[in-house]
């Protein structure tokens, strides 16, 4: 039998019509509106010039939107007092400014300061700080080739590290395959060693000097990478960071960023922020980074 819908079952079904069509509206996105961010980045080592490198950020969905250099801005070098050591010097328009006449000296911190007119008529600031931490001339790299069932044979990297006191030290470690352009997995390596890019795979290894402050620490890991195992050419530096507290988040942060990308589920979470000490006009976080680091290596050519 037939029966006439109630005022109530009206209502409902009306709701249940504006609910479902406003479900399927589509948004527009203005691509165009797109604010391009300065992007400053600047790893300095001792007793080399200051290279600081400006781009422009692109708009990830924008397809036609690259990075670019940036050009003609002022690029100032400053040092912990806040005294002016140098302004940088742009390389023709390529957007890298270099120090002509200072160098960086370990146990030194230092300051930039870019300045750059932007599209609304307003010149933005950004300064950004970091310092070289000091290394022990007794701390050593050293090889040899080791038969190994993993991969054969591996090269395997032994680091006599002399920690200095009361310094709170964060040292880093990779392999460069220079005529890759890559660097090596690297395995065997202490409990206490820090890994945050892919467990796997690890690029580059991370410790903390809280368990020998001031005292002499051996280290030993393994590469299958990085020698003549097959009548190869190629060129090889182990690379041993005494880094700041600035470069040691960035590269952390990077390697964490890397590895969300390719674990994490779109639908659920965002990738994590690549850590940057460029601060904007104060108070606003840029993009980038600015960090200085001492440095041992080793270069194998085979």
């Amino acid at each position: 039998m037939f029966r006439r819908p109630t005022y109530l079952g009206l209502i409902y079904g009306f709701c249940c019509i504006i609910l479902i069509s406003s479900c399927t509206t589509d948004l527009e996105f203005n691509s165009s509106n797109y604010d391009k961010k300065l992007v400053i980045n600047s790893i300095f080592y001792p007793y080399e010039p200051f290279k600081v490198r400006l781009t422009s950020s692109r708009n990830i969905l924008d397809s036609n939107s690259k990075i670019e250099q940036v050009s003609k801005a002022q690029v100032l070098l400053l040092n912990k007092d806040g005294i002016l050591l140098e302004m940088l010097t742009e390389v023709g328009t390529s957007g890298i400014y270099r120090s002509m006449e200072v160098v960086a000296f370990p146990g030194e911190t230092y300051t930039i300061e870019v300045s750059k007119d932007g599209p609304d008529g307003f010149t933005d600031i950004y300064t950004a700080t970091s310092n070289i931490p000091k290394i022990s001339l007794a701390t050593t790299l050293d090889t040899s080739i080791v038969s190994l069932a993993k991969c054969n044979k591996a090269l395997k990297i032994n680091v006599l590290i002399d920690d200095l006191k009361n310094v709170n030290e964060d040292y880093i470690f990779e392999v460069e395959l220079k005529t890759k352009g890559t660097l090596a997995p690297l395995f065997d390596f202490d409990n206490d060693v820090m890994v945050y890019g892919d467990p796997k795979t690890p690029k580059r290894l991370y410790l903390n000097d809280t368990g020998f402050d001031g005292k002499l620490r051996s280290l030993e890991f393994l590469t299958c990478e990085g020698f003549s195992s097959d009548n190869s050419n190629g060129i090889t530096e182990i690379k041993m960071f005494n880094a700041s507290k600035d470069l040691y988040e960035y590269y952390k942060s990077l390697e964490e960023y890397e590895l969300s990308k390719r674990t994490i589920n779109p639908s659920s979470t965002l990738p994590l922020k690549v850590y940057s000490n460029i601060v904007r006009d104060g108070d606003k976080i840029g993009l980038g980074i600015f960090a200085g680091a001492n440095k041992k290596s080793l270069i194998l050519e085979y």
